[in-house]
């Protein structure tokens, strides 16, 4: 009594398949370069929402920096985008064959995004710190999650990268 049987296929056209789905694999480029288009896409509409790519709005200005920002002409006004090249405008995506990174190059990105509980760049009237609250803008959490709906816009892309392979 056998244990198991085996199926060899012999299909030319699942060979080929299979053969152009590795060649593909090899050079994930354009597919990696979609999904960096769709994230760059989740950050712009974050800035123009002035919410979490998660839900939820960023938490309102502070009035000492409303005033401020008021005192520069630049009040009312988007939030985080106080100059025209700006946190906002320096989004970038970078893809490759294995890989593709978004980003924001600006100093105070992190602070805006993750938030700062000890800033003391402006402290209040007496000295304490003046706690930044996070404005989450790029579409992950600092556990590494995507929001829903970005999940399903990569997985959309590498399905359709795939079907065409």
């Amino acid at each position: 009594m056998s244990d198991g049987f085996t199926i060899t296929l012999d299909s030319q056209q699942v060979q080929a398949a299979l053969t152009a789905l590795a060649g593909r694999l090899d050079h994930l480029r354009p597919a990696l370069e979609d999904i960096g288009r769709a994230l760059q896409n989740i950050t712009e509409d974050a800035f123009a929402a002035e919410a979490s790519p998660f839900g939820g709005a960023w938490p309102d200005l502070s009035p000492v920096t409303k005033a401020r920002r008021a005192k520069l002409g630049k009040w009312p006004g988007p939030m985080l985008q106080m100059t025209a090249g700006g946190l906002a405008a320096s989004i970038f995506y970078d893809a490759n064959d294995q890989r593709v990174i978004l980003g924001a190059p600006k100093v105070y990105a992190a602070t805006q995004q993750f938030g700062r509980a000890d800033n003391r760049m402006y402290n209040t009237p007496r000295g304490h710190p003046a706690p930044i609250p996070p404005r989450p803008f790029l579409p992950v959490n600092p556990a590494g999650e995507l929001p829903p709906a970005a999940q399903s816009e990569i997985l959309a892309i590498l399905a359709d990268y795939l079907a065409r392979a």
